[in-house]
């Protein structure tokens, strides 16, 4: 059995508890987004489209969140914006399940 990539992971191993890790591996610069979630407005309309299509990966969703949005089926749409962009969606609706009793 080859040691090697034991040895040098045990070597490594106090570096990498300490949070150094392995020099030749370049941790990623932290970055700090400021995101802010608040209830939908009439202008976000267009965005939460874009938002949904790319999610899904197709118009449907879009078409159903529209939908429910006319019919008065939405409880509470909720938008994520950064920089006063939307980047992402959620919306609650009614659900009515029936359930068989025998």
């Amino acid at each position: 059995m080859d040691r090697r990539p034991v040895n040098r992971l045990l070597r490594l191993l106090p570096r990498l508890q300490a949070g150094t890790g392995d020099r030749r591996r370049r941790r990623p610069k932290e970055v700090s987004v400021s995101v802010t979630i608040r209830e939908e407005h009439p202008e976000d309309i267009e965005a939460i489209r874009g938002v949904n299509e790319k999610a899904f990966g197709q118009a449907q969703e879009s078409h159903l969140v529209d939908a429910l949005r006319s019919n008065g089926g939405v409880l509470l749409s909720l938008v994520a914006t950064v920089n006063s962009l939307v980047v992402g969606h959620t919306m609650y609706s009614w659900c009515w399940l029936q359930i068989g009793l025998k």
